[in-house]
C-alpha cells in the first residue's frame, strides 16, 4: 500500500473475503472501517475506533473457482464513509474480471474490478486460489451491528465510531502504530505528487522555497535552415522549429 494513500485518505477499509463461483459467484467478507481524524500533528494521523462491516456480492457470468483475499481500500473522499454513517450500507455494481492461479497482489479502484460508479477509492489486495471470472456483479457493504455491539458492549451508531466519539479498543493500537510509521515514511509534500481526492487527478503541492530553476538553454547559432534542419537543441526540440524569422 502506498504511503500517501494513508497520509491523504479520508478513511481506510480493511477486509477479508472468500469468493466461490460456478456460473453464479458469491463473495462473503467481513472487516472494518477507520476514519482519519483531525490531528495537531499533520505528519502523524489519528484514527477513529473501527466500525465493523460485512461485504456480500453476487455475480452472474463466466465465473469458476475459489479465491481467498485480504485487502485494504483507501477512501480518498468522504463519500463512502458518509453513506456508511448515514444509511449504514452502500450498494455497488460493475464488472468483475480476472484470472488467478496461485497467489497474486492486485490493485483495484473499488470492491470490484470495474465499478459502475466511482467513490474515489483505490485498494490493494493479496489473493490466493484458482479462478476464471468475467461476470456482472452486484454487491452490498453493510454495517455489522452485531459485531459492533459485541466489541463495544452494546449498540453503538456508526457515526459515533467514525467521528471519534468512542474510544478505540486497545487491540487496535498495533495497527495504528504501523499506519503512523507508514505515514511518516511519506516524502515531504514539496517532493511528491499528491492524488487529488475529488477528481483523481495529480497536482504538485508546494511548501517552502523550491530550488531556483535552472536558466533556460541558450539558442544554438545557425547559418541556414537546411544546415540545422535535423539539429536538436539542449531542451530536446528540433532546431528547425525553433528558428527565429
Amino acid at each position: 500500500m502506498k504511503p500517501f494513500w494513508i497520509s491523504q485518505c479520508d478513511s481506510l477499509v480493511f477486509y477479508r473475503a472468500r469468493k466461490t463461483g460456478c456460473l453464479i459467484s458469491r463473495t462473503h467478507g467481513f472487516g472494518f472501517m477507520i476514519h482519519r481524524l483531525p490531528s495537531d500533528d499533520a505528519g502523524t494521523p489519528r484514527w477513529s475506533a473501527p466500525c465493523f462491516l460485512r461485504l456480500e456480492t453476487t455475480g452472474l457470468g463466466l465465473g469458476f473457482g475459489r479465491v481467498h483475499s485480504a485487502s485494504v481500500t483507501a477512501c480518498m473522499t468522504p463519500k463512502l464513509r458518509a453513506e456508511v454513517q448515514r444509511r449504514r450500507h452502500r450498494t455497488f455494481t460493475g464488472i468483475e474480471s480476472g484470472i488467478l492461479c496461485g497467489a497474486a497482489t492486485r490493485v483495484r479502484r473499488d470492491f470490484l474490478t470495474s465499478p459502475a460508479a466511482s467513490y474515489g477509492t483505490v485498494g490493494s489486495g493479496a489473493l490466493r486460489g484458482a479462478s476464471f471470472d468475467f461476470s456482472y456483479a452486484i454487491g452490498l457493504l453493510t454495517v455489522d451491528e452485531a459485531a459492533n455491539a459485541a466489541a463495544y458492549g452494546g449498540p453503538v451508531a456508526a457515526s459515533a465510531l467514525l467521528e471519534g466519539k468512542v474510544e478505540a479498543p486497545a487491540e487496535m493500537q498495533p495497527l495504528y502504530d504501523q499506519l503512523a510509521a507508514a505515514a511518516l515514511a511519506t516524502p515531504g509534500l514539496s517532493d511528491v505528487q499528491v492524488v487529488d481526492k475529488a477528481a483523481g487527478e495529480q497536482g504538485d503541492v508546494e511548501q517552502g522555497a523550491r530550488e531556483e530553476a535552472p536558466p533556460a538553454p541558450r539558442p544554438v547559432p545557425y547559418s541556414s535552415r537546411e544546415e540545422h534542419r535535423d539539429r536538436v537543441l539542449p531542451d530536446g526540440t528540433s532546431a528547425f522549429y525553433s528558428m527565429q524569422y
